[in-house]
């Protein structure tokens, strides 16, 4: 658990419900099945190392098109895997009842995480 995240949204100092970073949203299919990549804009383009972890947004598999807030929870509700990154779109995952904050990891302060659905 991302004790940094985890802390602070159990202190309620996170946002909630108001989301206002921008937000690149990539749909990805495996199998006829989508899967849902979701990543606050201004960390994209580079990689987070932190010991052996490593995040690397410059991959392809994050690339995809700034979208709103409301297409992206129509999005959210018919996914299959939802991959989230960056504290806004982390934190939808939670506003939205997909993720439990205990869920959330992070590399170098950057948070994260996956939902199968």
């Amino acid at each position: 658990m991302s004790t940094t995240f985890a802390a602070a949204h159990a202190a309620g100092n996170t946002r909630s419900k108001v989301h206002k970073m921008s937000k690149v949203v990539a749909v990805h299919d495996s199998q006829g099945k989508k899967i849902l990549v979701i990543s606050d804009e201004d960390i994209l383009g580079k990689k987070y190392i932190e010991g052996k972890l490593q995040l690397d947004l410059t991959a392809a598999f994050y690339k995809g098109e700034v979208t709103g807030d409301t297409e992206i929870k129509k999005m959210m509700r018919g996914a299959y895997v939802i991959h989230l990154v960056g504290r806004e779109s982390v934190q939808m995952g939670i506003d939205e009842g997909f993720v439990d904050a205990e869920n959330v990891r992070s590399i170098k302060s950057i948070p994260h995480a996956e939902v199968l659905l």
